[in-house]
């Protein structure tokens, strides 16, 4: 026969062992409990209550339905991660590749060695008709790196390092045709997003001036680059 106990404060109260009276209450003074406990509890008449397994089950699915939750939900964040680096990866290629092609690179040439400030009728003076095409491909071009940096596919900082210098020189020579294909077609929405880009890399320029790369880096850094 094994017995069980429990405690109530200060006093132990526990079955009799076989032959002894019945009730039987030990009361135990304070800080002397804990000693008279242990005796008790490793009487060989004594057997700790085991918990019942079927108690505990609801608790151990809650556990295990919570950490596989946790797990999911930390899995998807690693892979919506992953997927971001991917597409901010492919948009820089395609970039790059977008601005290699020969003819952008003579349009580009072309508006860079133009004056500032020109209106479209001097433009179309000074220029024929496949030039004209090229202004036209500089301007459109503009247009859509500024659709992707104000719906944020592009951040201003790569658009900085790939166009910075480049953007706000092409919007001084442009912005005069640009004035007057609003003013002739009554859209000020033309060129707006080329326009925009121009001026977030001035602002941002204002804001935070960044020295050119091959001034910036430190030498050592740039003689370790040397073949």
């Amino acid at each position: 026969m094994r017995l069980s106990v429990r405690r109530e404060g200060g006093t132990i109260r526990r079955p009799c062992a076989p032959g002894q009276p019945r009730g039987g209450i030990t009361t135990l003074a304070q800080g002397d409990g804990d000693d008279d406990l242990a005796g008790i509890l490793t009487s060989p008449w004594i057997t700790p209550i085991s918990p019942d397994p079927a108690v505990n089950l609801p608790l151990l699915l809650n556990l295990v339905s919570t950490l596989a939750l946790v797990c999911g939900l930390l899995f998807a964040s690693l892979q919506f991660r992953d997927a971001r680096r991917s597409q901010l990866r492919a948009a820089r290629l395609e970039l790059v590749r977008s601005f290699q092609s020969p003819e952008f690179v003579r349009a580009l040439g072309l508006v860079i060695s133009l004056p500032d400030g020109l209106s479209r009728r001097e433009l179309y003076e000074r220029l024929d008709g496949p030039q004209r095409d090229l202004l036209h491909l500089v301007l459109a071009t503009w247009e859509s790196i500024g659709v992707l940096l104000y719906r944020g596919d592009l951040s201003l900082e790569l658009v900085s390092d790939f166009f910075g210098g480049v953007i706000p020189i092409c919007w001084a020579k442009l912005s005069g045709l640009v004035a007057d294909l609003r003013e002739e077609h009554g859209e000020e929405r033309v060129g707006e997003w080329f326009e925009l880009a121009a001026m977030r890399l001035k602002e941002r320029e204002r804001v935070r001036p960044r020295l050119p790369a091959h001034r910036a880096e430190p030498a050592p850094a740039r003689a370790e680059l040397r073949p």
